[in-house]
This record gives structure tokens, C-alpha cells and sequence, in this order.
């Protein structure tokens, strides 16, 4: 692969690329989900005239639009700039990264890469855009083009994703100033370089609707927290971990031996490139090593194997001939071949070089569809806005915001979009974020209307989350009524909790802290400090883990996944609120109604610790503010309505002797034992034909007496991929607590088919006990 390849060969061998990264399509319908809602916030917040840094604030920036194109706020224009930006940005980089004299193996080598990454996000290819850009200018100081390209596309990085934009600007400005001290450029030009970048920042801001000061400071409250609040063990991915940090080795002990060498020769000072190439490189590599096994993920840690590929491709174009680019490429082809490995080989997501769609990006017919969204693009309808739709009726063109992450319902309904800053419940990491969403709800500027419900991430008590924005909600919202399984809160007059009394309480972790049954709410401030070995730990690789144990007044108890900032910013406790309705009782009954905490317990997973054994509480004890006469009577109407509606859902005796027992799969992911409304929750399926005439149906057993659980049963694509033919999906079983005689009852799950009249069961090893 030594021999230069024809010109034609180069030609072609760019037009492919660029025509690989040319987008499938101009723009996508929206759709419900996580991740699609806060995009949909994004594009929300220019439809509304929000400011990032103030009104938003959240890991991802203005520039998020370009993640999921949606014919929502956005001129047309806007997204053919920045494909045109990119695709002639790639030309350029491509004709200086592909000389004539390079050899067939960095063409290769770049191929195998780009494949590797194809389907990454528009940020992701900006980064690497930045990368090799970068590297350009160590190569090439002289020119101007590499420093302005690198320059502008930081601050893209930068408004697109904060910590990606944070390490972007970190190393530009690195690299600018290695530039000027080692003399590769005047300080002239220095200055020339300095300026309009600091000029252009403001710009970008301003026209993006962004307070950069507010932006930067909540983003790095955002990147600190998030090594704390959304770490995921390693599990049986180990081996992936070890595979990630051989990557990150390998060019780190390069960057050291070259840097050791350079020092011991003279005149070092005047080229340092190859330390600072590699010590870039390393940088990254390590920076996405963060990313992806903080939260060690099948989906996280195959965006590392993904781009980690490409990452050190600079050091095998950019390297002089020679032996220096000899070492590059075998240190470039061993990082290759384990990226291509291991992204080929992580379990339940996308084998790049064995996945089936591949096709849609070698297809003609993408350039045809891109130019049709074109034309297309100010027609498209809003998808799923109705105008008679429920909520729409009952708030109008008041405004609105959701708890706690799906914000396509409020898009879907049509309805005008006030959020707190911190949009989605999960990542409002401590306190300082918590904050700035609790100062909203309390202000004269708060959403007319609030959809409620309760659920987190990672095993996480939800009540938890957003503490002191749920204080602000007690004090400035009413219970409205009910939609699509929502709370639907309205704003009222602002009527505060009463602070009643103050207490400290210090303690070890594993001991049991009691918990104040004299007043409506305690809310706990609970500091645990990391000792060194957990600092270290955190810096490194991953935080180490705490739990939380709440024990309930009837004897029961339930552990959730612990978070240290969360804990600091401060946690409701008195009552355990488990479902929405447990939170609707809590607030119409003035704090009185609900499952009583007893005592709680914070301790450290045994198999990650880092924590020293000392632990503070810091509890403020509040009533529930005194009611105006029709409020309080409306309150009572509606927690006499939870009641009647836990008692409805009723066992059902039957008789087992109609079962079949059968081996079918299952799972129980969910189960709520402690509210008086008991939930089951899992999917189970059968491999035969007929899934849309097959009902599922949990039930309860103590000795011989059977109940069939009222249950309902939906749509689950990942089990459909279970097999050929699949009967079944998903179900939620509800069941009133008050309706089961004491004991206790073993569960199982009943697949039936409504033809032949045939009923498959199986029991499982989960039970549930009635006091």
C-alpha cells in the first residue's frame, strides 16, 4: 500500500465519501420519546423566542436542532446551510488529508473509519471535523484557512453540545497559544486570530438567542453533576472498558515517549508537533472515554468505538513520510481494528459493518428524497396537532411545561411551551439546578399549566428528582383535573409552605435516620463526601454509588439508586410517593394522606466504594399553607375521587384448573408494592402465531385461591424481535392493596388466545406481601 494512488482514484475516492455523508433525508416527522422531546424543545424555544442560558438550560445548546431536522420553527434555509457547510468543509479537509503522494492505506484506513461512524450525530462529525482541522494547523501554521476552520467550528461544537464546545475551545485556544510561543506564528497574527474568534463568539450568541454567561456557567454545573448523577456500572461489559482504555494507552504512552525524547534533544523548544499531536489526540480519546463509560451503556459505549476510529486517523495523515508515518499507521490500524471489533460485537445495538442499512446511504435515490424535503419542507404538517384535541381545549393559548422529560405532548397538543430551565426532570443534577427551576415556578412568570407525572431513570426514587421545584409546585399550582394519564396542575396564587422548624442530624452511613412525623413535609439537605479513593474514581472512570432505603411505618421498605448531589440538594421525605395519584393525594389532602416514611438509610454499593462513613442531614420542616374555603373543599372532592378510583381496581377469583402450564418468556421489570395502588409491570410473549387476537393477564396465588389482576396489554417492538412469530408485548397490571386479604401471594403471568379459548400460565419467583 505503498504505491501513490491515480489521481482519478483520489477524485473518486472523495466524491464517495462526501456522497456517503450526504444526508438520507431534509427533514423527519416528530415523534415521542426521550431524546426526540428535548430536540423538540430546542425548536420550541426559537418558536417561543426562549433564550439558552436563561430560559433553557441544558447540555444541549441552539445548534441541537441539527440533530432531528423537524418542520417546526426552523426556516428551510437554515438546514441546507449547514449541509452545504458541512459537505464543503469535508471537500477541503479531504483534498489536504488525501495528498497525492499518501499511499493507498490512509485511503483505506479513512474508508474503514467513515464507516465506522456513519450514522453518528451531526455534532459528533463537527468534532471530528474540528479534530483534523486542528491537527492541519499544527501541521501547516502558516495557512489561514485550518486556524479559521478550526476556530468557527469550536464555536459550533460549542452551541451544539456544551462539553463537546467546552474541550473544542479549550484546545483551539491551546494550540493558538503553542502557535505563537514556539514562533510558528507572529503576534500579530496571533492577535488578528484572537480577536474576531472573540468577536465572532458574541456574535453566534447573540444571533442564537443565547446569554453566553448564564449558558457557560449552567453547562459546567451540567458536565460536573453528570459524572455524579449518571454513572452506569460496567456490568458484563468489562471487557469493553479494558478495549476503550488500550485505545486511550496506547497513543497517551506515545505522547509521553515523544515528549521525554524531545526534551532530551537540542533546540526541542523550536518543534514540539509530535508531542502535541499525540498529546491532543490523547486528550480526546479520553474526553470520549468520559462520555462513554461514565454511563456505561450498550448505546454510550459504542459512540466511543464508533468515533474513537477516527479520532487518531490525524496522526497517520498529518505524519511526515518516513518512519514517523510507519508508527503512526500501526498505532492507527491496531485502535482501528479494535474499534471495528467491538462496535461490531456490543450487544443490542447497531453492527455498522454487519447491519442491513447500509443501503440507504449507497442509494442514488437519497438525493432525490433530500431535494423533494426541500420542496416539501413548508408544507409538512404539523404531525399529531389537532386542534380539538383534549388539552388543547382546556388550556387554550395559555402556556404550559411538563414533568418530567416528554415534551412532544405538549407539541403534539399544540400547546404554547413555558419550561423551567433545566427541561427535563433527570438532569437537574444539584443543587444549583434545581434551583433555577424552583425560582421559575415560583415567579410571576411561572407556566399557566403544568402535565404532571412521576418517573425517572436508573432505578431512581422519583419524588427525588427536582425536590425543591416539586416545594415550588405545592405552593403555586392546584390539582386541575386529569389527561392522558397526566396530573394537570394550574397555576394559583402564590401561597408559600410554612417554614415550621429547623434541625441538623449527624450520622454514618448504614445507620437509620428517623424521619419527623410532626409536620407535613421534611425536607433533608444529606452530605456524603467522596474520600480520595472515590475522588479518584470519579475522575478516572466512574463515581462510586450510594443507595437509599426507605422504610415505611406498615414494615415494608424499598432501595432506589442514590445520587450525592441530589442527596445535597435536599429530598421530600414524610410520605412515600411512588405514582402520580400518590402525589395527587399528597397534594389535595394538605400533605395528611400518603404512606408514612419511617426511617431512611443511606449506604454505599459494597462493591463500589469511595465514601467517607460520616454523613450530615440538614432537615427544614414545612406545613402545607392554609386553603381558601372552596379550595379546600375542591381538594377534598378530589382526593375522595384517588380513593374511589384505587378501590376500582378489583381481583378478580378465578379458577387455575383452565391454565396451562406452559415455559413462554417473560420478564417483570416493574413492581410497586408500596402505594395503595399496587402495579405490575413487564412484558411476556409465546412463539406462535396470532399476536393480535392474544390477551396477557397477571395474576396473584396464595395456596389455592387464584385472582386475575385488571391488566392492560400493549404494543412492544423489542419483543416482536424476539422471534419469527411472536403472540404477546407489554402489560401493566393494577390492583387495589385494600382489595387483597393479608398473606402472601406469588405472582404469574397468563398469555391466553382468544380463538381456540386456550390459557398458558407460568408463576414466577416474585411475590407480594399484604400486611
Amino acid at each position: 500500500m505503498t504505491d501513490s494512488p491515480h489521481p482519478f482514484i483520489r477524485q473518486f475516492f472523495i466524491a464517495f465519501i462526501l456522497f456517503l455523508l450526504f444526508p438520507a433525508a431534509y427533514y423527519f416527522e416528530p415523534r415521542a420519546g426521550l431524546d426526540s422531546s428535548y430536540i423538540i424543545g430546542t425548536h420550541l424555544a426559537y418558536k417561543y423566542h426562549l433564550v439558552f442560558g436563561k430560559d433553557i438550560v441544558f447540555p444541549f445548546g441552539p445548534l441541537a436542532i441539527l440533530t432531528e431536522r423537524f418542520p417546526i420553527a426552523i426556516n428551510r434555509w437554515v438546514f441546507l446551510l449547514s449541509d452545504g457547510y458541512f459537505l464543503v468543509s469535508l471537500f477541503f479537509l479531504l483534498k489536504a488529508v488525501v495528498p497525492k503522494r499518501s499511499g493507498y492505506g490512509p485511503l483505506l484506513f479513512l474508508l474503514l473509519g467513515v464507516l465506522l461512524a456513519l450514522n453518528e450525530p451531526p455534532f459528533q462529525w463537527y468534532f471530528l471535523l474540528f479534530t483534523f482541522y486542528l491537527l492541519y494547523f499544527v501541521k501547516e501554521p502558516s495557512k489561514v484557512f485550518p486556524i479559521s476552520q478550526t476556530g468557527l467550528l469550536s464555536l459550533l461544537c460549542l452551541f451544539y453540545k456544551v462539553n463537546v464546545g467546552i474541550c473544542a475551545i479549550t484546545l483551539w485556544m491551546a494550540v493558538l497559544h503553542y502557535a505563537v510561543f514556539w514562533r510558528k506564528i507572529s503576534w500579530l497574527r496571533y492577535i488578528m486570530i484572537l480577536f474576531p474568534y472573540l468577536g465572532g463568539l458574541l456574535l453566534m450568541a447573540r444571533l442564537l438567542q443565547v446569554d453566553i454567561k448564564g449558558y457557560i456557567a449552567g453547562s459546567l454545573q451540567l458536565i460536573d453533576a453528570y459524572n455524579d448523577a449518571m454513572f452506569m456500572p460496567a456490568g458484563h461489559y468489562t471487557l469493553f472498558l479494558i478495549a476503550a482504555l488500550l485505545i486511550f494507552l496506547l497513543v497517551f504512552s506515545r505522547c509521553i515517549y515523544l515528549l521525554t525524547l524531545s526534551r532530551r534533544k537540542q533546540g526541542a523548544h523550536k518543534d514540539a508537533n509530535g508531542p502535541i499531536v499525540y498529546g491532543i489526540t490523547a486528550f480526546l480519546l479520553f474526553v470520549l472515554y468520559k462520555s462513554g463509560f461514565v454511563r456505561m451503556d450498550n448505546y454510550h459505549m459504542s459512540h466511543f468505538f464508533h468515533i474513537a476510529g477516527l479520532i487518531p486517523a490525524g496522526l497517520y495523515v498529518f505524519a511526515p513520510p518516513g518512519p514517523p508515518r510507519k508508527r503512526a499507521a500501526i498505532y492507527c490500524w491496531v485502535i482501528l481494528g479494535i474499534c471495528v471489533v467491538t462496535s461490531n460485537t456490543i450487544p443490542r445495538v447497531e453492527h455498522p459493518y454487519l447491519r442491513g442499512d447500509l443501503f440507504p446511504h449507497l442509494s442514488i435515490r437519497k438525493v432525490y428524497n433530500y431535494c423533494q424535503g426541500i420542496k416539501d419542507y413548508d408544507e409538512a404538517p404539523a404531525a399529531g396537532q389537532e386542534p380539538g384535541n383534549e388539552l388543547k381545549k382546556i388550556i387554550g393559548d395559555h402556556t404550559a411545561d411538563i414533568i418530567p422529560t416528554e415534551i412532544s405532548e405538549i407539541y403534539f397538543a399544540g400547546l404554547r411551551y413555558d419550561p423551567r430551565p433545566v427541561i427535563q426532570s433527570y438532569s437537574a443534577y444539584n443543587t444549583y439546578l434545581d434551583s433555577l427551576n424552583y425560582q421559575k415556578y415560583l415567579s410571576p412568570d411561572a407556566p399557566d399549566y403544568v402535565l404532571f407525572s412521576l418517573s425517572s431513570i436508573d432505578n431512581r426514587y422519583a419524588f427525588c428528582d427536582e425536590s425543591r421545584t416539586k416545594m415550588a409546585i405545592f405552593s403555586h399550582y392546584k390539582v386541575a383535573g386529569e389527561a392522558g394519564g397526566d396530573l394537570l396542575l394550574r397555576k394559583k396564587a402564590l401561597n408559600p409552605l410554612r417554614k415550621e422548624a429547623a434541625k441538623v442530624t449527624k450520622g454514618q452511613l448504614g445507620a437509620d435516620f428517623p424521619v419527623d412525623s410532626q409536620y407535613d413535609l421534611q425536607f433533608s439537605r444529606i452530605f456524603v463526601h467522596y474520600n480520595l479513593w472515590g475522588q479518584i474514581k470519579r475522575f478516572l472512570y466512574q463515581a462510586p454509588a450510594l443507595k437509599i432505603t426507605l422504610l415505611l411505618d406498615n414494615g415494608d421498605s424499598v432501595t432506589y439508586h442514590a445520587i450525592s448531589t441530589l442527596l445535597e440538594d435536599g429530598i421530600l421525605l414524610n410520605k412515600y410517593v411512588d405514582i402520580r395519584q400518590d402525589f395527587q393525594l399528597l397534594m389535595q389532602s394538605g400533605g395528611r394522606a400518603g404512606a408514612r416514611i419511617k426511617k431512611v438509610r443511606i449506604d454505599e454499593d459494597p462493591d463500589n466504594r469511595g465514601f467517607e462513613r460520616g454523613i450530615t442531614m440538614m432537615n427544614t420542616f414545612y406545613s402545607f399553607p392554609v386553603q381558601p374555603a372552596p379550595e379546600r373543599r375542591e381538594d377534598s372532592l378530589g382526593a375522595a375521587a384517588i380513593i374511589r378510583e384505587f378501590n376500582s381496581y378489583r381481583p378478580a377469583p378465578v379458577d387455575p384448573s383452565g391454565y396451562e402450564p406452559d415455559s413462554f418468556r417473560f420478564s417483570i421489570e416493574t413492581l410497586r408494592t408500596y402505594s395503595p395502588l399496587i402495579r405490575i409491570q413487564g412484558w411476556a410473549c409465546r412463539e406462535m402465531p396470532g399476536d393480535e387476537h392474544t390477551t396477557l393477564q397477571a395474576i396473584l396465588r396464595k395456596g389455592d385461591t387464584v385472582y386475575e389482576l385488571p391488566t392492560e396489554k400493549y404494543s412492544r417492538e423489542d419483543v416482536k424481535a424476539l422471534a419469527k412469530e411472536v403472540a404477546g408485548g407489554g402489560f401493566v397490571a393494577r390492583v387495589s392493596r385494600m382489595r387483597l386479604p393479608a398473606g402472601s401471594y406469588q405472582i404469574g403471568i397468563v398469555i391466553g388466545d382468544m380463538v381456540s379459548r386456550k390459557k398458558w400460565v407460568q408463576y414466577t419467583n416474585r411475590r407480594i406481601v399484604i400486611h
